[in-house]
């Protein structure tokens, strides 16, 4: 694989509360963006101790050689995700200052040819084949239910004063309902992992066509965060992105 990632914290906002993570050696990688949200300096604490739990919960796995490939990993990221809400909701109730806090979490696990997927919240994974963006997670918000039923229109969306209201979140709650999935990478894939600071400045249709105009992640992924920051750059932006190569399927 071929990586790239970048935060940034955008025109607007006084910090960052934004974090990500990249991860890939021989074949296996971890990949993560967060979104945190909470009062003081909250937001980026939960967002921080999402990642860096997460990776330590699946350190063992990326630095040990996977003998069955075929097993489903699914379950075993959706519970890395369950604990890491359990401990950031225990650090808000104990410590004042983190009252309410909470992170978005979109995360990938790569094992070979096979990528697992966990998601909660608002932060985005998209999946680039042969010239085609798919957007592979649903968002965990308000805006989002209320497309589905029908009462608000996709331009209404855009700039509905509710758009960031999140209905599931790691950290807030006891409990957290984690969607999970596994998937075949296949050569010349390409993995975009971003928060809301892009999509809800540029389009899918726009990400796709910047997806196919440069050639390298690094062209790609400054060209999505440039276009987001010049239209206002009035959140957080952070991009991962990760190109299979046909190497990383041996």
């Amino acid at each position: 694989m071929i990586t790239w990632g970048k935060t940034h914290i955008g025109q607007v906002r006084d910090k960052n509360e934004d974090c990500y993570i990249i991860r890939y050696r021989d074949g296996k990688g971890f990949l993560a963006v967060a979104d945190g949200m909470g009062g003081h300096r909250a937001g980026e604490v939960a967002s921080a101790m999402a990642i860096n739990l997460l990776y330590l919960y699946l350190e063992d796995v990326l630095n040990t050689p996977i003998a069955n490939n075929s097993m489903d990993w699914s379950p075993f990221l959706r519970e890395g995700v369950e604990k890491c809400n359990n401990s950031i909701y225990k650090a808000a109730l104990q410590v004042p200052e983190y009252s309410g806090m909470g992170t978005t979490l979109t995360a990938a696990l790569v094992l070979g040819n096979r990528l697992y997927y966990a998601h909660v919240g608002d932060s985005r994974f998209y999946l680039y084949r042969q010239n085609t963006l798919q957007l592979m997670t649903r968002d965990h918000s308000l805006i989002q239910d209320l497309l589905e039923e029908g009462l608000v229109s996709p331009q209404e969306a855009l700039n509905h004063p509710r758009r960031h209201i999140l209905t599931q979140a790691v950290g807030t709650e006891k409990e957290v309902d984690v969607d999970t999935r596994g998937l075949e990478l296949l050569p010349g894939d390409l993995c975009l992992l971003c928060t809301d600071g892009l999509s809800n400045s540029v389009t899918d249709s726009e990400l796709e066509q910047i997806l196919k105009k440069h050639n390298s992640p690094a062209a790609q992924g400054q060209a999505l965060l440039d276009l987001a920051n010049g239209r206002g750059g009035e959140d957080n932006v952070t991009i991962v992105l990760a190109r299979v190569e046909a190497c990383s399927q041996e």
